[in-house]
């Protein structure tokens, strides 16, 4: 009788041991969902490698700026972490989803938007455009049409009766359009946010006057996760709650985007490169290489 209860404990201590590996295995591998969009980029960026570093087997995927897609993939278990959401962009997919996931800490602050023109444009609030709708064509450049910002400046012209058209494209035609006109001395309005790499090389003039802060005042961003993320994945839920970018370091990744004409992976290894005692300070101690909770 003895030795066939041994034999159980034995069969079941097995079990136990293979489940546990299993589950250590699937433990260091993480999915991390981002945009290709470079002011935003670096943060998948910075944040891969080190967790790579750690130990860790990333695979990054695009959702091609589809938050929702991201959203309900994290909680279908497909996303483990999405690298690139914001107060502003992102409220409205926050609220719907707030209840099932979490923020991990801040990894980034300062940023604004809004509407913005030409510097040496002579207009200076949103209060002034319907005095100048000739000056611009009676038109608003404008990004992706699901963007938060688009939305907010849809919402801008409705509160503040703006007699313009906001026109619907993408990020790189937006900039391409500013370029055109800075590079004939016309007058430009258009979407714009900062830190972005297009403001370092050429910076724009925001609007003031925004006095329902349909624009959100000041934005931060975070890595989103489903709540268990942090009991299932403590060494990298703490590196990604303690990974902050300040809006110099954002300043200085998207000027080598802009000046240097890097991609936005090379900007964010430039940076790690030369950050080292910054970084070193986001792993959770006491740690080795490869990371040993």
């Amino acid at each position: 009788m003895k030795k066939k209860i041994l034999l159980i404990l034995l069969v079941l201590l097995i079990a136990v041991s293979l489940v546990a590996c299993a589950a250590s295995a699937e433990d260091w591998k993480l999915t991390l969902a981002y945009s290709v969009w470079p002011d935003w980029e670096p943060f998948i960026h910075v944040a891969a490698p080190l967790l790579e570093e750690m130990g860790y087997e990333v695979t990054m995927v695009d959702i091609g700026g589809d938050w929702s897609l991201a959203l309900e993939g994290i909680l279908a278990g497909d996303i483990d972490v999405v690298t690139q959401a914001s107060d502003f962009c992102h409220l409205h997919f926050w609220e719907a989803y707030r209840d099932r996931l979490i923020h991990l800490g801040c990894c980034g602050y300062g940023a604004m938007q809004g509407l913005a023109v030409t510097p040496y444009t002579d207009v200076d609030t949103i209060q002034e455009l319907n005095a100048n709708v000739d000056l611009f064509d009676g038109e608003i450049v404008g990004i992706e049409a699901g963007s938060g910002l688009m939305g907010c400046t849809a919402d801008a012209i409705t509160i503040y009766g703006l007699n313009y058209t906001l026109i619907e494209g993408s990020t790189a035609a937006m900039v391409a359009d500013r370029d055109a006109a800075v590079a004939k001395g016309e007058d430009w309005l258009g979407v714009w946010w900062a830190p972005f790499w297009a403001d370092v090389a050429y910076p724009m003039k925001m609007l003031k006057g925004d006095t329902e802060l349909l624009f959100g005042g000041m934005d931060r961003f975070y890595f989103v996760a489903r709540p268990e993320f942090i009991d299932e994945h403590p060494a990298a839920a703490q590196l990604l709650m303690n990974l902050t970018l300040s809006y110099g370091d954002y300043m200085d990744i998207g000027g080598w985007i802009a000046v240097e004409e890097l991609s936005a992976g090379e900007a964010a290894a430039k940076w790690l490169d030369q950050n080292e005692h910054h970084w070193t300070k986001w792993f959770p101690y006491p740690y080795a290489f490869p990371y040993v909770p």
